[in-house]
């Protein structure tokens, strides 16, 4: 029920990489935007190509839909990478 109503409201999830962090925008319906940050995790996750993206051009934010957060890969990737082992 959770993933009906985020595919719902969310739009879509624009991402910007750099050195240090991501920078998540997320895009609800309805014209509301949220900004988040994260760490180093996603960045691994996208270069190794678990989370596919799109990029307009280099430089340019990736653009990650909300299916792709879905995909049993993506789950998983983030299991391996929250273990203490990994």
């Amino acid at each position: 029920m959770r993933k009906h109503i985020l595919r719902a409201v969310l739009v879509e999830i624009i991402v910007t990489i750099s050195a240090e962090r991501i920078d998540l925008l997320l895009h609800w319906q309805g014209s509301e935007h949220v900004e988040c940050r994260c760490q180093e995790k996603m960045n691994r996750l996208i270069r190794r190509g678990v989370v596919p993206v799109l990029q307009a051009c280099i430089g340019a934010p990736w653009v990650i839909s909300a299916d792709a957060l879905e995909l049993p890969e993506f789950a998983q990737a983030l299991k391996k990478e929250a273990s203490p082992s990994a």
